[in-house]
């Protein structure tokens, strides 16, 4: 277990470096051309290796494909999109609330017991994320509140991901799921990029944004996404929600160096996310555990 919450871990700080990265590249590429072309050579690099698991497991099929579409296409194509419109640090704190959303639907769907100290720090998590929200005041009112709105609907997505997975994770390949999720992804992100080509027009970006492009595709699709899964096999999908928090903490760093500012009320609730996810993570005693469900 130690590994797969290290590997987790090591996970969502490569994550956490990207939202700088991919607001950097915005202005050259649209967000889902951005996304196509990130997990197109994800899938170059990952599916060679793996393309005869897909007849072994042709039963996960709908499972897999379901899986890539929430947690690459519709997870990393709003974020590109709501990056467009909100700051990098906003789009970091807001993601704190995944583990809020992941702790309520393990309960639902995985019936992973949801504690008097979980449900209070998912209380506090989701006010800190209405916090950040009303709080922002960059670029302008308007287009701020539909980017974290974006942001916020891609961390909804990641949660659901993150459930789905868990199931998969102890049937299929950690290697396989990976390979599916980019596969499968890119396949989704396929119809958005071509449409958003077609409608903006598409140029050759210059060498930064390739080189960013690797970095998104290579190590923060590929490598971490294999991380991630390979952690799942072992740590609970509550767990790895708290866990994917740690995202918040490097994007506001990584946004602090390249001179985003953050708001008093946007601080505050980063605070109240924090908090909300160390109250839920509080380990439960026995007799916690017993009390709870005898009620």
């Amino acid at each position: 277990m130690f590994l797969g919450r290290l590997a987790m871990i090591a996970a969502v700080f490569i994550w956490g470096s990207t939202f700088v990265i991919t607001k950097s590249v915005l202005d050259e590429l649209g967000p889902f051309c951005l996304a196509a072309l990130r997990f197109g050579l994800a899938t170059i690099l990952l599916m060679p290796a793996n393309i005869n698991g897909f007849t072994e497991y042709r039963a996960q099929l709908r499972q897999l494909a379901m899986a890539g579409f929430l947690g690459v296409s519709l997870f990393v194509g709003l974020q590109n999109l709501g990056l467009r419109y909100t700051s990098a640090a906003s789009a970091g704190l807001i993601l704190g609330s995944i583990p809020a959303f992941t702790l309520a639907i393990s309960a639902v769907v995985l019936r992973e017991p949801l504690f008097a100290s979980r449900m209070l720090g998912v209380l506090a998590s989701i006010s800190g994320t209405a916090l950040v929200v009303l709080g922002n005041k960059g670029k302008t009112s308007a287009s701020s509140f539909v980017g974290d709105v974006l942001v916020l609907s891609a961390a909804i997505c990641w949660a659901v991901y993150t459930v789905k997975s868990k199931a998969l994770a102890g049937r299929v390949p950690q290697s396989l799921l990976t390979a599916s999720n980019m596969g499968f992804g890119f396949l989704f992100l396929l119809p958005a990029s071509i449409l958003e080509a077609a409608i903006q027009g598409f140029h050759i970006p210059p060498i930064k944004t390739w080189l960013a492009i690797a970095y998104l595709g290579a190590v923060a699709s590929g490598a971490a996404y294999s991380l991630w899964n390979y952690g799942l096999k072992t740590v609970s999908a509550a767990e790895a929600g708290i866990i994917t928090n740690l995202t918040t903490l490097v994007a506001v760093l990584a946004a602090a160096l390249v001179g985003e500012r953050i708001t008093l009320p946007q601080a505050v609730g980063g605070v109240l996310i924090m908090a909300g996810v160390c109250l839920a993570s509080m380990p439960v005693t026995e007799a916690q555990s017993k009390g709870e469900m005898d009620k």
